[in-house]
């Protein structure tokens, strides 16, 4: 799994461009870096499986509401 980028959920008023979440670089590293995340083979079959039945978002998110929109915190609390 590569990671690109992270979506911390603030809310609006606390981002730099009003929405809830706000666009960020990983944590302690340069802004265009990447982070490569070993997964076991069981846990990438899942997850092809996963893609298979349910797509991904328009911007390559796995997980998302109905309306292609982000899961907040509190739902994933919820789970």
């Amino acid at each position: 799994m590569v990671l690109h980028r992270t979506l911390p959920q603030a809310g609006k008023r606390w981002t730099d461009s009003g929405k809830i979440h706000d666009e960020r670089v990983l944590k302690n590293r340069p802004p265009g870096e990447t982070w490569v995340v070993p997964l076991p083979p069981h846990l990438v079959t899942m997850w092809k499986d996963h893609v298979a039945t349910f797509g991904t978002a328009d911007d390559g998110r796995l997980f998302f509401t109905e309306q292609g929109r982000i899961i907040t915190y509190t739902t994933c609390n919820r789970v």
